[in-house]
Formats: structure tokens, C-alpha cells, sequence
């Protein structure tokens, strides 16, 4: 276990100033212990071989464990690779302070033109000199859209269970809301909305997932429970008041707000999230038997959920 820690501080501390390790990074991934949940976020796409991590990852996965991953995503870093190309073509020779300080003289005088400085989704190098080499200078950047991301589990023998925040790739939410239209996206399959979604909207610059052994995935999703815990990463009772105001929540993104719709009947259920209880006695308090709370609370679960605002947990204090 002392190999592995002393890897995972080369990487963590590479990081902080730009110059990440990246065979501390592989060998890491290779030494893993055998476990039931797992996360890299950062890491497989400076990987030499992305491909190889995951099947790292993948033997490293208990049969029912679970991967959380992210990876960088190409349509709302549009403008990032042709920049980064450019600049392994005029900086190959300088050194890291110069390549940073060369890079930003070269981004003040860019065109109006490039696409690079049309995006306002990309404010990293604004941030500091890390964030710039990261974004612009990385020797290795490798994107992925949902099509890619998927078929890298799939060849590692993992399928994706879901993205973190799926109401951003509904390609519901960003299409005319006809019958026409609805009837076009009804037999796609949920990672070909995803694709679809990720398409459309053009502003995603990474998808955050959890994965699964492709035979566990399909039913690996966290459903509504009597036992599970709900944790709210926003005040329940001021979410509460405005369900019961407007029937809906906006959740506002970098790039756009998302109408999460609710009944105003819910409100109640929504007020006693904090309390920190299971599903089960939440039900009992509001008087409802199990079917009628899992009925009532149901749209909740499915909106809130659908933002990544409603996790829940079990076993836990």
C-alpha cells in the first residue's frame, strides 16, 4: 500500500504546478489494489495510452464496484487543440517559464477570428500560470465525446452507468417540444441521447460519470429506496419554497440554466430532506405509506437527480 500512496503524491503534486508525472500516473493506475470504488478525475486523458488506464482501472474494480471518472470532453473546448497544436510547432524548443510567458503574448495578439478566444466557456489560463499550461501547453490532451467515452469502457470490459448531471445532455431540453421531435427522440437508446444531447448543446467541456462492469451497469443505477439517505447539496427549505412558488427550479450551469419542473404538491416532502432520515421514515413522517410516498416523491427523485442536487447515501451517520 506505501508504493501506490507514494505514487498518488508525485501525481498530486505535479499537478499543482502544471507538470504532472504521468508514468507516476500509469504505474499508479497499474498498482492499484483491487477495490469496490474508485475515482480518477484528471488523469486518463494525459494518460500516453488512455486506453490502457482503463483496463488498469477495470482489473483494479471489485465484480460489484463502481468507477468514477472524468475525462475531458471536446465540443465546449472547441479552440483548445488547434491552439495546442500551434504551440508544440512554435515552442517545442523553450522552456516551461518561457513556453507560458510566449503563449500568452501569442494569445493577446490572436485574431478575432480564432476560435480559441470565441469560446467563453475557457477561463483557465486567466486563472494562473498552471491553468494555462494545463489548458494550452499539455504534451498530452486526449478528449473524448460520449461515443468515445463509452467505447473505451466497453473495451475495458466497463460500461457507463450514467453521467453526473444527465439533464445537460437531454436533447429534450434542447429541441422544439413537438410531437415531431419527440417522436424522433424516442427510440434512441440513453447513451444515443447522451451523444445527441452533448451534440446539441456544445457547451460541455468534460463529462463527469459512473461506471460498472458492463454486466452490473445496466442495473447499477441508484434508485429510490426505503433505506437510502437523501443529502441535498442545496437548502431544503428554501428549495422547498420554491417548488411551492413556481412549480419548478432553475439550476444555472456555466453556460446555461436548466427548468427543473416540479409539483407544487411536493414541496412538503422536499422541506424534510435535511433531517437526515431514510426515505422510509421520511415516508411515515409525512404520513404515507411507502407506494404513496415513492408515487408522490417520485418527480422529485427524477428532477432533482437529473442536476446532481439529490445524492443519497447508506449506513452513514
Amino acid at each position: 500500500q506505501q508504493r501506490p500512496k507514494r505514487l498518488l503524491q508525485r501525481v498530486d503534486a505535479g499537478a499543482a504546478v502544471g507538470g504532472v508525472d504521468h508514468e507516476a500516473q500509469a504505474a499508479l493506475l497499474r498498482q492499484s489494489v483491487r477495490q469496490s470504488l474508485k475515482a480518477r478525475c484528471g488523469v486518463l486523458h494525459h494518460l500516453p495510452d488512455p486506453q490502457a488506464g482503463f483496463q488498469a482501472l477495470s482489473d483494479a474494480l471489485a465484480e460489484e464496484g463502481g468507477l468514477g471518472l472524468m475525462v475531458y470532453a471536446p465540443y465546449g473546448r472547441t479552440g483548445v487543440y488547434p491552439l495546442q497544436e500551434a504551440f508544440r510547432t512554435l515552442l517545442a524548443d523553450a522552456s516551461p517559464s518561457d513556453k507560458v510567458a510566449l503563449a500568452r503574448q501569442a494569445l493577446g495578439a490572436l485574431p478575432e477570428t480564432n476560435w480559441f478566444g470565441r469560446n467563453p466557456l475557457l477561463s483557465d489560463h486567466e486563472t494562473s500560470d498552471a491553468g494555462l499550461h494545463d489548458l494550452l501547453l499539455h504534451d498530452r490532451d486526449r478528449p473524448f465525446s460520449v461515443n468515445e467515452l463509452v467505447e473505451a469502457l466497453q473495451g475495458a470490459g466497463l460500461d457507463l452507468v450514467s453521467v453526473v448531471e444527465p439533464a445537460r445532455y437531454d436533447p429534450a431540453r434542447l429541441l422544439p417540444a413537438t410531437p415531431e421531435f419527440e417522436a424522433r427522440l424516442k427510440p434512441l437508446s440513453r447513451v444515443q441521447r447522451w451523444a445527441l444531447g452533448e451534440r446539441l448543446a456544445g457547451d460541455l467541456r468534460m463529462h463527469v460519470g459512473y461506471a460498472a462492469r458492463a454486466a452490473r451497469a445496466p442495473k447499477a443505477m441508484a434508485t429510490l429506496t426505503p433505506d437510502a439517505v437523501p443529502r441535498l447539496t442545496v437548502g431544503p427549505r428554501a428549495l422547498a419554497r420554491r417548488v411551492e412558488e413556481t412549480g419548478s427550479v432553475r439550476v444555472t450551469f456555466k453556460s446555461r440554466p436548466i427548468d427543473l419542473e416540479i409539483p407544487r404538491a411536493a414541496a412538503p416532502l422536499i422541506a424534510r430532506l435535511g433531517e437526515g432520515r431514510p426515505f422510509a421514515e421520511l415516508a411515515m413522517g409525512a404520513g404515507l405509506d411507502w407506494l404513496a410516498y415513492a408515487q408522490a416523491f417520485g418527480p422529485v427523485w427524477r428532477a432533482l437527480t437529473s442536476a446532481n442536487l439529490l445524492r443519497c447515501s447508506r449506513g452513514l451517520p
